[in-house]
């Protein structure tokens, strides 16, 4: 029997996982969940791709209020029923959105802890964020209400790494036991407790994997290089799925997955050009600047160039906004992710620096 073994929310985007043994799901996904987020001083969302050190924020809810604590800062409550509600223009990716703002010592508790200007907005009920391919809608997610892991592939990927990671740092809401590896490849709708969900398509992962959730720091490579290695397609790298539910409902630990109805899974690759290439010394040429600095054939693109001093424009990290796209002029690269390009844009040799690796010296413009 394939069962529901794990629930988690974050209800401030980027922060740490909160374990449940049950959970409302609405519209907007589980309850609570990634209802609140950061944004800077221009309202483009600030996120651990930027900021690991949100990983280590602890939210604790209880009677209409968060109890938000970190490392070095004094707790701090936020009463919900005392948010200040005035409308703030926000982006996430490429979605612009009318979030309410929270309160100002809030946002300076933020600040401080990130060294940054920040306000802590949430998400408006009136105002819904709509998912592109379906007629559904998202609070502050990256892209789906739900993502769906499978302990099984976990354990896959695991016995691969030197180092194996938790399901946490996966950054999962549900947690599955499945018969074998990456079978929720295969599933196209499924019952879990009183709610049917629809799998929407597979999560594409970015380096936010790479962030370990109990120190906050991240690995230049790890989990996500060798994730690469077994689960590429079509210039993106799988883990778990996304869903969107059909009804609202309660669902619990315990609880049987009950498979409705399935598909054929995708194809993907056995090995990656990324990882079967040995590390190398190359030239990464920044045109614009008229300036060539050592790379080498393992690192993302964006991080090598942030590591040489080199401005790269940037905000999601993850491939989904296109604020990193540069037009690659010559030499080669592996692209990880490239759903925020169009055909057009790819035939005309732009890449996302943000995630895609050299293979070879290249020269990119900007």
């Amino acid at each position: 029997m394939q069962i529901l073994t794990s629930l988690y929310i974050y209800p401030i985007k980027s922060t740490k996982a909160i374990a449940l043994q049950q959970a409302k799901v609405e519209e907007l996904g589980l309850f609570l969940d990634r209802r609140y987020m950061l944004i800077d001083a221009s309202g483009i969302c600030i996120t651990a791709r930027n900021f690991p050190k949100l990983t280590q924020v602890h939210v604790q809810s209880f009677k209409n209020k968060l109890l938000i604590s970190a490392p070095q800062m004094i707790d701090i409550t936020l009463d919900l029923n005392l948010l200040d509600k005035a409308p703030t223009p926000a982006q996430i990716w490429a979605d612009k959105v009318q979030a309410l703002h929270c309160t100002t010592n809030i946002d300076k508790w933020f600040s401080t802890y990130l060294n940054t200007p920040c306000q802590l907005v949430f998400c408006d009920p009136t105002n819904k964020r709509k998912i592109k391919e379906a007629k559904a809608f998202v609070s502050f997610a990256d892209a789906y209400p739900i993502l769906l892991i499978n302990s099984r592939s976990l354990e896959q990927l695991n016995c691969r790494l030197e180092n194996p990671v938790s399901e946490t740092q996966l950054r999962p809401n549900l947690v599955v036991q499945g018969d074998f590896p990456f079978v929720e490849d295969t599933w196209k709708r499924i019952k879990i407790g009183e709610v049917e969900f629809m799998l929407s398509q597979a999560c594409p992962r970015c380096q936010f994997i790479n962030i370990d959730p109990d120190s906050g720091k991240s690995n230049a490579k790890e989990p996500l290089q060798t994730l690469a290695s077994f689960r590429y397609t079509q210039g993106e790298v799988h883990f778990g799925q996304y869903l969107i539910a059909l009804n609202k409902g309660v669902i619990k630990a315990g609880d049987e997955v009950i498979i409705l109805e399935t598909l054929y899974p995708a194809f993907y690759s056995a090995q990656s050009d990324a990882t079967a290439t040995k590390k190398t010394r190359i030239n990464i040429e920044y045109l614009p600047l008229n300036v060539i600095k050592k790379g080498n054939n393992q690192g993302l693109l964006l991080e090598q160039a942030e590591q040489a001093g080199i401005p790269l424009p940037h905000a999601c990290r993850n491939g989904i906004c296109g604020r990193c796209r540069v037009k690659l002029i010559s030499g080669e690269v592996i692209q990880l992710n490239d759903s925020a390009l169009s055909e057009q844009q790819k035939e005309q040799g732009y890449i996302l620096s943000c995630s895609c690796i050299p293979l070879s010296d290249i020269s990119i413009d900007y």
